[in-house]
């Protein structure tokens, strides 16, 4: 549980700080999966800005699925 939270939040503050895959280092891009690389390049400004939202008020949310139900809405 406290895994996926923490890999929820690294990922949360990738999206908010990170404009673009392209501007984190070459070096460094290689230690994302595959997965993560794929589904970053995909995301939209729309779902950027979700997810910075979501970002900025994490500490309104109780638990884990209160930001599912956000992401979703």
């Amino acid at each position: 549980m406290i895994r996926r939270v923490a890999t929820f939040i690294i990922f949360l503050c990738l999206v908010c700080v990170v404009p673009s895959l392209e501007s984190i280092p070459a070096e460094y891009r290689e230690f994302f999966p595959k997965e993560i690389r794929e589904f970053f390049i995909g995301l939209s400004d729309d779902d950027r800005a979700i997810i910075k939202d979501i970002a900025k008020n994490y500490a309104f949310y109780k638990d884990e699925n209160e930001v599912w139900d956000a992401l979703k809405n």
